[in-house]
């Protein structure tokens, strides 16, 4: 009758946290610098396997590996092929993932994914699986009802529902996530708009069930 004792499986991922360390001023402080410290860290993970590899083998004149937490928690993930997610909310973000994800050779999985709708097809082409967040943008509560917006804020709020139809057409597996809704039935209401924009409701009970699954293996 606990929530503990239906978990099928945990620690099913690694994800990634793709903002900067509050503060600003410390390294990484941008897009560029947060690429190029994960770029490092899976650089570092690998060679220090390497190393530990041809310590174990022959220890004579060599010195010791060092230990490192953060080296050895990658390590066991990508031993065990685990996912990893990638934030990816903007079709910007979405290229650069698609693209970090080859580079590190990981399985990856793109989450958030609001612009789906406008790279469906290079997902699809990645062959990358999706967790679309059900959080649709939308204006917030206490915005000046006068202030003008974007285009591209309109756009995005109109057309993100539609994120999970294009997957489906272009045959990305994808699942939802509640992304922090306050409640079970602004969740379903979310997935609801997705198939009032044209999603399939065979896809969506699939997004909330197997798919999930088969994504976290």
């Amino acid at each position: 009758e606990r929530r503990e004792d239906v978990i099928v499986r945990s620690a099913v991922a690694v994800p990634l946290v793709m903002s900067p360390p509050a503060g600003g001023g410390t390294f990484p402080g941008s897009v560029m610098g947060l690429v190029a410290y994960v770029r490092q860290v899976f650089l570092d993970t690998r060679h220090t396997a390497d190393q530990t590899r041809r310590y174990q083998q022959d220890a004579r004149g060599k010195p010791r590996p060092e230990t490192d937490r953060t080296v050895q928690a990658l390590q066991g993930a990508l031993q065990a092929r685990v996912p990893f997610l990638l934030p990816a909310s903007s079709e910007v973000q979405i290229d650069r993932m698609i693209a970090l994800g080859h580079e590190c050779d990981v399985p990856t999985v793109l989450y958030g994914v609001h612009e789906g709708y406008a790279a469906a097809a290079r997902i699809a082409k990645a062959r990358m699986p999706v967790i679309v967040s059900a959080k649709w943008p939308e204006k917030s509560k206490d915005a000046d009802p006068e202030a003008d917006e974007p285009l591209a804020t309109l756009e995005l709020r109109d057309r993100a529902s539609r994120t999970p139809s294009a997957l489906a057409e272009q045959k990305v597996q994808f699942a939802f996530s509640s992304d922090g809704l306050a409640t079970p039935g602004e969740f379903l209401a979310n997935v609801r708009k997705a198939i009032k924009a044209g999603l399939p409701a065979d896809a969506a009970l699939r997004a909330l069930t197997i798919d999930a699954a088969r994504i976290y293996g």
